[in-house]
């Protein structure tokens, strides 16, 4: 009787060291996630639909980027990459006509279309 006890002690002595040493492994947190980033699209009508237009951003060195028709600026895009909140943009043409001058904001992982004639 005494040695039934002892063994039922050890047995669950042992499976409570094992489930407790088994827990304690290393922890490795993975932060995935997105970009802090966001978007910025230029679309035309006609006049500016697939013509090369300079993209000044925030009064830095003009980037230079085809103007698309609406419906294809979603999908097809040539996509101009910018931290998001409050930008200045300028868009001109290769004659250097100003097309689109304002203040945006955009939030993370969004797109702004900018329309121009």
């Amino acid at each position: 009787m005494k040695s039934i006890k002892s063994i039922i002690a050890l047995v669950t002595l042992l499976s409570v060291t094992i489930i407790g040493l088994s827990s304690c492994g290393s922890t490795a947190s993975v932060s995935g996630g997105l970009n802090d980033e966001s978007f910025i699209i230029v679309a035309a009508q006609n006049r500016y639909h697939k013509q090369e237009v300079l993209v000044h951003i925030d009064k830095e060195a003009p980037v230079l980027t085809k103007a698309l028709r609406k419906n294809q600026a979603v999908r097809k895009g040539d996509r101009l990459i910018v931290s998001p909140g409050r930008h200045r943009i300028m868009v001109v043409d290769k004659m250097g006509n100003k097309l689109f001058d304002k203040d945006i904001f955009i939030s993370t992982r969004n797109s702004k279309i900018i329309r121009i004639p």
